[in-house]
């Protein structure tokens, strides 16, 4: 879940407004499944899952 300043406020959203191909919504369970192989391992977990999300 991500959050957006709305009126002041912020309010959870489904869709990031700068990254609205993103399903952030995997993102907690992807860090999760890769948390205790370091952060060389998460970090590249990460890239690979956003060039997925972007390039399909």
């Amino acid at each position: 879940m991500v959050y957006r300043l709305q009126a002041g406020e912020y309010r959870q959203a489904d869709q990031s407004n700068f990254f609205p191909a993103l399903r952030v919504q995997e993102l907690p369970q992807l860090i999760a499944a890769h948390r205790e192989q370091g952060r060389l391992a998460l970090r590249r977990a990460v890239r690979a899952w956003v060039r997925e999300q972007i390039n399909g």
